[in-house]
């Protein structure tokens, strides 16, 4: 059974702590990539789904800087290697 998380609604503004927390849920989901593949594959998720949609240049910037800023706290959080 497979848990889909549904993706982020990012016509409303998303904290660092809420990207995150679902950095590390992804992370830690059962999958034949390893963590850190996991969270890469899902900001690039993120990425494309917030430079799909029309913002604002302000809001696109602080999203950007939400979904960094909690992606780096997942791979410090779980001390993944980041020379890989």
């Amino acid at each position: 059974m497979s848990n889909v998380l549904k993706r982020l609604d990012f016509n409303k503004f998303v904290e660092a702590d809420f990207t995150y927390m679902r950095f590390v849920h992804v992370a830690k989901q059962e999958s034949q990539l390893g963590m850190r593949e996991r969270i890469d594959r899902e900001l690039a998720v993120m990425i494309d789904d917030l430079m799909s949609i029309n913002l604002e240049y302000n809001n696109v910037g602080k999203q950007v800087l939400a979904v960094w800023q909690g992606y780096w706290m997942a791979i410090s959080a779980l001390d993944i290697d980041i020379e890989d």
